[in-house]
Order: C-alpha cells, then sequence, then structure tokens
C-alpha cells in the first residue's frame, strides 16, 4: 500500500500470468516510454466471479510491478472506471461516463504489488463488465516498468502514448489494441448475501414426487442459484 495507509477486505487477483512487459512496451501498469501514456483495460464479469467477486464496492484496485527499470515518478496518474457492455475493444476510444477513482500529482511504483486505494467507492453490478482507464503526463519520458500481465483471447488492452501532448489525457489521437493486459488486484466490500428460503416442496415433506418442482424465494443480491 502507498505510505501510511493499509487496505483489508476481500481481495481478487484478475490474471495470473508470470511473464510481463518490456521496458519499451504496452501495456504496463506504469509507462515511461514516451512522455505520457493513456491505457485503458477491459474485464469481463466472468472473468471477476470465476476470481470470486460478486456484486459490491471496489474500494481500490493494484498492478503487480515485476522490475523497477526507470523509477520514474508519474505525474497526475488517474485511474477512472466504468461498467459497460463492450466485450472487446476496438480501435475507438470511450471516453465517457468514466467515473475518477484515484489521483496523485506524483507517483512512484515499487516492486511487488501498487495499490491505489480509492478516494470514493466504486459499485459494480455484478454484470456488466469493467473498463480501467488510467492515464499521466510527464514532461519527459525514460522506461516502462515491468508490470506482470496475462495474454487473452480477445482484445483487452487499448492505449495511446505521446511527447508533448496536453491533451493526450483526454484527447488520444490514435490507438492501438493488444490481447495482453496488467494483471490487477481488487479490495471489493461483498454485499451480504442470505440463502434462499425453500417454497416448493415445503420443508421435511414427505410422499413428495421423485421429480418434484422446486421453487424458492429469490434473494437480494444473488446473481445466479445452483441446484445439488
Amino acid at each position: 500500500s502507498e505510505t501510511r495507509t493499509f487496505t483489508t477486505g476481500s481481495f481478487i487477483q484478475i490474471g495470473t500470468g508470470n511473464n510481463y512487459n518490456t521496458t519499451s512496451s504496452y501495456p504496463t501498469g506504469y509507462g515511461n516510454y514516451r512522455d505520457g501514456a493513456k491505457q485503458q483495460f477491459l474485464i469481463r464479469a466472468e472473468e471477476i466471479m470465476n476470481a470470486g467477486g460478486t456484486a459490491g464496492a471496489i474500494h481500490s484496485l493494484g498492478f503487480n510491478v515485476a522490475i523497477i527499470n526507470s523509477g520514474q515518478t508519474l505525474q497526475d496518474y488517474e485511474i477512472k472506471i466504468k461498467n459497460t457492455n463492450l466485450t472487446e475493444f476496438s480501435n475507438e476510444w470511450d471516453l465517457n461516463n468514466f467515473t475518477s477513482v484515484y489521483f496523485n500529482e506524483s507517483y512512484q511504483p515499487i516492486e511487488g504489488w501498487n495499490i491505489h486505494q480509492f478516494t470514493e467507492p466504486f459499485y459494480w453490478d455484478g454484470m456488466s463488465n469493467i473498463i480501467v482507464d488510467i492515464c499521466f503526463n510527464n514532461i519527459d519520458y525514460s522506461s516502462n516498468e515491468s508490470t506482470y500481465w496475462t495474454n487473452y483471447e480477445y482484445p483487452s488492452s487499448l492505449y495511446y502514448r505521446s511527447n508533448n501532448d496536453p491533451t493526450l489525457c483526454t484527447q488520444p489521437l490514435w490507438s492501438s489494441t493488444t490481447t495482453y493486459r496488467p494483471n490487477m488486484q481488487f479490495a471489493l466490500e461483498l454485499l451480504e448475501i442470505y440463502p434462499p428460503i425453500l417454497s416448493l416442496p415445503i420443508n421435511q415433506s414427505i410422499c413428495v414426487s421423485t421429480t418434484p418442482l422446486i421453487e424458492w424465494e429469490e434473494t437480494a443480491n444473488a446473481i445466479n442459484y445452483t441446484y445439488k
């Protein structure tokens, strides 16, 4: 965590790859190969659910740095998030209706997990996909920090990097897609979910058909049910 802060809660990791970006390749959680860089990462809902997540408030986001190559401080480093129906990236940027959840005027990455505590929790509805948008804009460039990443079967990352572009974060001039995406860690405040109440057959009833119709009262915040 950042200095003098710490995070507790239900943590889930999205992406388990052991490889990482080079000093000049994208995507990365922390890139300084060019003055500034804007990146977006698309995470499908089933990935979050398969990692153990359910609908609830996201309180932090982290990237796992394998190697510090430059140690360059990133200026105006911002993270924004939105729910989306998009299932894969094209070369078009989505720039609307994002929620800014983290901003640091001068962030210096460290080796290992870099956890960014949100200023306000972001609510994930448990059904939508998520786009994570990160951007910074320095006055000079060095090298990218090597962040662990995973290769997916769909275009999961979008990026733009440039020198001397004051509107880089708001009006990117071009884009590149890739199937690689940095591994991420989320802190989720999971909603309390109560077990559903059985309606039919009545609990402990006898002389019931061996192929009964099972009915139950739905419970708040449940996404799906499994009968065993």
